[in-house]
């Protein structure tokens, strides 16, 4: 491999510092995603974890053992990377050597494994969400053909990122022949349209379920545009796709330059992707947010009831009687309320 670096190019140049900032910034949105998650489903609706949020957690922080010797890096995708871009990714490959050469195409084999896993593990946790909610809807046909799809492909894609070369070590190790016989741009295009399609069927999946579910109008166009926030996941799909095949349209042995862009964007959508399948767990950390102003709760289990016309506003321990005074339009009406009735309609409200 000639890795005489061409005249005129800048051997100092580096996008490194970049690339450290994205790795970083769409990770740390993915960590606060799924703890708000969390947080939504064990203190505001207090109620258990289910499966998707289960495999939710495994898609964050999806992990396997290096397979190569003790010197490697490998314990998960963000850490892949980020060693990955210590190792010379974001700088050109000439002063790095053949050993520069060696340390890309392992991450590579690494950071390919496990961002198909975690994008599995995200789709996953998004079927298994819409069977908890529509349970008792026929949605389970769909799921159950989908999550096939996103199995054979995410099997397909990690095979062949295996069995690229055999023996599978002559991808990156020089020293000894190997027969590597995928074609770089048909692998790309192989791992990227199907995961695209998955990307809108999982966007479109839903749209019709929630109309049939027991919510007013308003609610259910929430719902809507919440899931619909997952086609951002889908044009980001498309970006990285599109910027992988421009990166590799013409060939160079500069790879740690060469892959500044489809590095950057396989971060994005593995980090954003967990993202867009959080956000619609994120309902009962919003209503608490919104009506927070109006129904509060305080220390000593007293509880405030405001009239929606604003004329009253009394205050009354768990047990008591609530009584207050309507107005409107000149009309004074007095009535009362069971506090502890109101109180358990208080916390339903914040149940998902």
């Amino acid at each position: 491999m000639d890795l005489t670096p061409p005249t005129g190019i800048d051997l100092d140049a580096s996008h490194q510092s970049e690339l450290y900032t994205k790795y970083s910034a769409t990770y740390g949105l993915a960590v606060i995603a799924v703890a708000l998650r969390l947080l939504c489903r064990l203190r505001i609706s207090k109620v258990r974890l289910w499966w998707d949020d289960y495999i939710m957690c495994v898609a964050l922080v999806q992990s396997i053992p290096s397979t190569h010797c003790t010197r490697a890096f490998a314990t998960g995708n963000f850490i892949d990377m980020i060693l990955w871009v210590n190792r010379g990714v974001g700088t050109h490959i000439y002063p790095l050597g053949l050993t520069g050469v060696s340390h890309f195409y392992i991450n590579l084999f690494v950071c390919e494994i496990l961002y198909t896993l975690s994008l599995c593990f995200t789709k996953y946790s998004i079927l298994l969400f819409f069977w908890r909610i529509f349970n008792l809807t026929n949605i389970r046909i769909p799921i159950y053909i989908i999550a096939s799809l996103i199995t054979g492909w995410g099997l397909g894609i990690i095979l062949t990122t295996i069995f690229q070369c055999v023996p599978v070590q002559g991808l990156w190790d020089f020293s000894i022949t190997a027969h590597c016989g995928v074609n770089i741009n048909d692998f790309f295009i192989g791992n990227a349209v199907p995961n695209i399609i998955t990307d809108w069927a999982l966007l479109i999946l839903p749209l019709p379920y929630v109309w049939k579910i027991q919510q007013n109008t308003t609610q259910k166009i929430a719902l809507c545009g919440a899931f619909a926030m997952g086609g951002f996941i889908c044009i980001i799909s498309i970006i990285r796709l599109v910027v992988m095949l421009d990166s590799y349209k013409t060939p160079s042995v500069d790879v740690t330059w060469v892959f500044i862009g489809p590095s950057t964007w396989t971060a994005v959508e593995a980090n954003i992707g967990i993202v867009s399948a959080c956000l619609p767990s994120l309902g009962p950390l919003i209503k608490l947010i919104t009506r927070k102003a109006s129904l509060e709760e305080t220390n000593d289990d007293t509880y405030k009831l405001s009239n929606w016309y604003g004329r009253s506003l009394v205050s009354a321990k768990s047990g008591d009687r609530l009584e207050y005074n309507v107005h409107m339009a000149g009309i004074g009406v007095r009535t009362s309320v069971d506090v502890e009735t109101y109180q358990q309609y208080h916390d339903n409200m914040f149940e998902v």
